[in-house]
């Protein structure tokens, strides 16, 4: 409801006119008095929504440069990763490596060579 507690004001002064007969002038100051104290509400309200508007376009910026910031490091991230990808092609692994560490002893062993080590 617009008037919020006025409506108890207004009620007050209602019960103030009774004793005296309540004219249409009066009756228009009431109703002008309830359509001014509106207004004030209104006016705080306009204030209170466009603060609001102003923290949520606040906030719609900070999420679109997080956004875009996120989207950057996945970018870089996908660009290491890519690199690191061709640098890993070339490397022996652990259970070739040994595999030809026992074939090359074997071969000395057989050749009586002494090891390198």
């Amino acid at each position: 409801m617009v008037f919020g507690n006025y409506k108890n004001d207004i009620m007050v002064l209602m019960k103030v006119q009774k004793k005296k007969k309540v004219t249409t002038e009066d009756l228009a100051g009431m109703v002008q008095w309830g359509f001014s104290e509106a207004a004030k509400r209104t006016d705080v309200l306009d204030i209170k929504v466009d603060s609001l508007s102003g923290r949520v376009d606040s906030l719609h910026t900070e999420l679109a440069e997080f956004k875009k910031e996120t989207q950057e490091n996945f970018d870089h991230v996908h660009a290491r990763l890519g690199t690191i990808e061709r640098d890993v092609k070339d490397v022996v692994h652990k259970d070739e490596f040994e595999d030809l560490m026992a074939r090359v002893k074997y071969l000395e062993k057989k050749m009586g060579i002494e090891s390198g080590k």
